[in-house]
């Protein structure tokens, strides 16, 4: 068995590829942290990888993986770890009867609350009442719990008032967003510019793509033009064309991360539609903290999202958008230092030296 200290990280590698998906940010953002270190991805699959496959890359190896045929193999790779690192529960779904055997010490990654992102988000009952028992395992194993929220803190105290380990807030921190300060982004726009409405995401049932579509066919004006950047360019235009949008108020593109920036720098407002339920209470959208890093006024559905209202966030609601817009004169602010207290809490985390505690 080697005695190099490693981290094993039950979940797929961040890769230029998948990095656009929130969770993989999130994987990309923490991996970042303890590249100095060596790391071990299991890329665990059921229908999948029934040949082992094995890259190295510097100090990460990236073991694919199936369940069934190299459960053995996954036990030892478990065993000869030195932290597991769990980047939310699924990351559990497969491993947690090992985990409920071993003492190995364990750090929760929680960025959602699962059970109930698989009972309200995508209708699994049988799915949210098995990730709810796997919860319950891992709370009993981890040491840490890393939550995106003060938000999510709190509703974990307050669902496992007996959990005796430490929690830390870390929120995601887009890998598209560079480090510089937000008030090097201010922007004071001429009169005379059209007002700029951004959408940057997918197009998942959570997100409200549908009630978006609908206000944007309401809010058709020579004075406003919209873009969308997805990575659905297809189902968008079929939306287009379903609320009869004039092409000429609308773009839609799919760029790359390194691309976002020249696009959040012009607009002025964003739609973020989340439904208020707790999952968005206790959220840290990708999506959000891009935009108030940029200055950018979102549009809302709820406002209740994550610790954004608590933290005091300049927004607007979808029916103050359908009924008025204006062109502000600059960017917001509030939102900037908003986005400048995350960095700072982020940097206050410190997630690199907790996790060289533990090893």
């Amino acid at each position: 068995m080697s005695t190099v200290k490693s981290i094993l990280f039950p979940c797929s590698y961040p890769t230029n590829e998948n990095i656009r998906d929130g969770m993989m940010s999130r994987i990309h953002a923490i991996d970042a942290l303890v590249g100095h270190l060596p790391r071990i991805y299991l890329d665990i699959a059921l229908t999948s990888s029934f040949f082992r496959r094995t890259c190295q890359k510097e100090l990460v190896t990236v073991h694919f993986v199936n369940f069934i045929t190299h459960l053995f193999f996954i036990i030892s790779v478990v065993k000869s770890a030195s932290l597991i690192y769990l980047q939310s529960i699924y990351s559990a779904r497969f491993i947690w009867p090992i985990l409920l055997l071993s003492k190995k010490r364990v750090i929760l990654d929680a960025h959602g609350i699962v059970p109930e992102e698989e009972k309200n988000f995508l209708r699994h009952k049988v799915k949210s009442c098995y990730y709810g028992w796997v919860e319950k395992i891992v709370f009993r194993k981890a040491s840490v719990v890393v939550c995106v929220t003060h938000a999510m803190k709190e509703y974990f105290t307050q669902k496992y008032p007996s959990f005796q380990g430490k929690y830390v807030v870390y929120s995601n921190w887009p890998a598209s967003i560079s480090m510089l300060k937000p008030e090097s982004n201010d922007v004071v726009y001429p009169k005379n510019e059209k007002i700029e409405v951004l959408y940057s995401g997918g197009v998942n049932p959570w997100q409200n793509i549908d009630l978006m579509m609908q206000a944007i066919s309401q809010k058709q004006n020579p004075e406003i033009h919209y873009t969308i950047l997805t990575n659905s360019v297809e189902r968008i235009n079929a939306y287009i064309g379903q609320y009869n949008i004039d092409n000429r108020v609308i773009d839609v593109a799919s760029v790359a991360p390194e691309e976002l920036a020249q696009y959040y720098r012009k607009a002025d407002y964003a739609f973020i539609l989340r439904d208020d339920n707790p999952v968005n209470r206790v959220a840290n959208p990708t999506k959000m903290v891009e935009y108030l890093f940029y200055g950018i006024v979102p549009i809302v559905l709820s406002p209740r999202i994550g610790d954004f209202e608590h933290l005091g966030y300049e927004y607007i609601t979808l029916e103050q958008f359908v009924a008025s817009l204006q062109k502000p004169d600059q960017k917001s602010r509030l939102n900037m230092n908003i986005a400048q207290s995350i960095i700072d809490d982020n940097k206050a985390a410190d997630i690199k030296s907790m996790v060289l505690e533990m090893l």
